[in-house]
C-alpha cells in the first residue's frame, strides 16, 4: 500500500487498544513527543504505524476496483458492498486497532489513497475453513452410513470416497483443538446435574421402591434414546449441566404447554468416579485470545481461533429438526472413538450464558454411592436427587432444591 504522503507526525501506544500495535511501538519506537498528546513517550511516525496496519488490513481487504471498474457504480454494488477508504479507516481500522480519537483516524485517512475496498471474506464467512464445514455437512446429508459406520470404515474405503473427506475435516478439528489446548480435565469434585420428566410423584407406588435409582435419572437406555444433538437414536449418552436452571430449560420445562400440564421434573446430582478428559467447545473457546489482525506471524493462528469461535456457535445453534444434528453426531462419535476424550462441553441453545456437557457413559455406569466403583471405566455416581416438582415450584423457590 503506497502512502499518499509522508509526514513527521509522531504517535504513542496510548491511542491503540490492540496489544500487538502497542507492543510494536514500545519495541520499535524512540523517545519523543507524541503529536496528539504533546507528552513525552515512546513514539513512531504515523506513516510507520499506518504501514503496519495496512499490511494486516490487506489480509482481509482487497482493492474493489481489481474486480470492478471504480467508475461503474452498478458493478461496484454487485456482491458484497465495497467501502471507501474513509469508512475503512473510521470503521474497520478503528475497530480492529481500538482507536477512538478522531484526530488519529483523520491523520491516518489523510495518508491513504481514497479508493474502494472489498472484504475478501464477506461471502466466504472469513475463511475457506468454513467452506469445508459446509462441504462436511453436505457430504453427511448424502451419506446413508451411521455415525459409527463412518468412523469405522474410514481406513477401508478408496481415497476418493466421501467418508475420507468427512474424516479429514474431523482430523483438522481435532488438530485445532489440540493446538488451542481445548482438551481439559473434568474432575470428581465437579457436580453435574441431570433432569428427567418421566418420573412422577407416584413413583414409589408404581415401582414399589422408596427411592429413585441413578439408572432412572442418568443415561437413557438405548431403547429410549432418541436422536439428540450429540447422539443418534439408540446411542445412549449422558447429557447434563453444572446449572439447575440450564438443565430445566434444556428439558423444555419452561414451555407453556408443559407448565399448563403440570409436568414434573426430577433432578439428579452426579459426579464422575475419576478424573477424565473432555473437549471444551464453550468456556475455553469463549476465553480464547484471538491474535491481532496486524500480527502477520500469527495470521494462521488467528484464522484457526476465528474459525473455532464460529464453529462453537454453529454446533450449539437451536435446531428444529433432528436431521440437522447429524454433523454434530458424527463429530461426537469421532471424538468418542479416540478413547481419550470422554465427553464434550458445548454452549446451551436454551441458555446463552451457560453450557451443557455430554459424557460417554452408559446407563449401567450411572451408579449409587453405595455401589462398587469400577475405576477401569468412567462412571457417574449419584450424590443426591430431588423429588419430582413442577417447573414453577422449582422456579418460585429460586432453583433451590430440597435434596434427598
Amino acid at each position: 500500500m503506497t502512502l499518499q504522503y509522508i509526514s513527521d507526525e509522531m504517535i504513542s501506544a496510548d491511542y491503540f487498544e490492540d496489544d500487538y500495535l502497542k507492543k510494536y511501538i514500545y519495541e520499535n519506537g524512540i523517545s519523543g513527543i507524541c503529536s496528539f498528546s504533546k507528552m513525552k513517550r515512546k513514539v513512531v511516525t504515523v506513516d510507520c504505524i499506518v504501514n503496519v496496519i495496512m499490511k494486516g488490513i490487506r489480509k482481509e481487504y482487497d482493492y474493489a476496483e481489481d474486480n470492478f471498474p471504480p467508475d461503474d457504480e452498478a458493478k461496484i454494488s454487485f456482491g458484497p458492498k465495497p467501502i471507501d477508504t474513509y469508512d475503512l479507516v473510521h470503521e474497520e481500522i478503528a475497530y480492529e486497532a481500538g482507536i477512538e480519537d478522531e484526530r488519529v483516524l483523520n491523520s491516518m485517512y489523510s495518508k491513504l489513497e481514497n479508493r474502494y475496498w472489498s472484504n475478501i471474506f464477506a461471502e466466504m464467512d472469513r475463511s475457506e475453513r468454513f467452506s469445508k464445514w459446509d462441504e462436511y455437512c453436505s457430504l453427511l446429508e448424502k451419506s446413508r452410513l451411521s455415525a459409527e459406520q463412518i468412523i469405522a470404515v474410514r481406513n477401508h474405503v478408496p481415497l476418493e470416497h466421501p467418508v475420507r473427506k468427512i474424516c479429514e475435516f474431523l482430523d483438522d478439528i481435532y488438530d485445532y483443538c489440540r493446538r488451542l489446548d481445548l482438551i481439559e480435565d473434568f474432575k470428581p469434585e465437579e457436580s453435574i446435574y441431570k433432569c428427567v420428566d418421566y418420573i412422577g410423584s407416584d413413583f414409589s407406588d408404581v415401582y414399589g421402591i422408596d427411592y429413585i435409582p441413578a439408572s432412572f435419572i442418568g443415561t437413557s437406555l438405548p431403547t429410549y434414546s432418541k436422536d439428540n444433538r450429540m447422539n443418534e437414536a439408540g446411542d445412549s449418552m449422558f447429557y447434563g449441566s453444572g446449572n439447575i436452571r440450564t438443565i430445566l430449560l434444556e428439558s423444555n420445562a419452561d414451555k407453556t404447554e408443559n407448565i399448563n400440564k403440570g409436568k414434573q421434573y426430577t433432578i439428579g446430582k452426579f459426579h464422575v468416579n475419576k478424573k477424565i478428559k473432555v473437549l471444551d467447545l464453550y468456556r475455553k473457546v469463549n476465553l480464547m485470545k484471538i491474535p491481532s489482525l496486524f500480527d502477520l506471524e500469527n495470521a494462521e493462528q488467528r484464522e484457526v481461533c476465528l474459525f473455532m469461535k464460529k464453529f462453537s456457535r454453529e454446533i450449539s445453534k437451536p435446531q428444529s429438526e433432528s436431521s440437522v444434528y447429524r454433523p454434530t453426531q458424527v463429530l461426537t462419535k469421532y471424538f468418542q472413538r479416540t478413547d481419550y476424550i470422554k465427553g464434550i462441553r458445548y454452549g446451551s441453545s436454551k441458555d446463552n450464558e451457560d453450557f451443557n456437557t455430554v459424557l460417554f457413559v452408559d446407563t449401567n455406569d450411572c451408579i449409587e454411592k453405595s455401589d462398587s466403583v469400577v475405576m477401569e471405566r468412567v462412571q457417574l455416581i449419584k450424590d443426591k436427587y430431588a423429588e419430582p416438582k413442577t417447573y414453577k415450584e422449582i422456579e418460585n423457590n429460586n432453583y433451590n432444591i430440597s435434596w434427598i
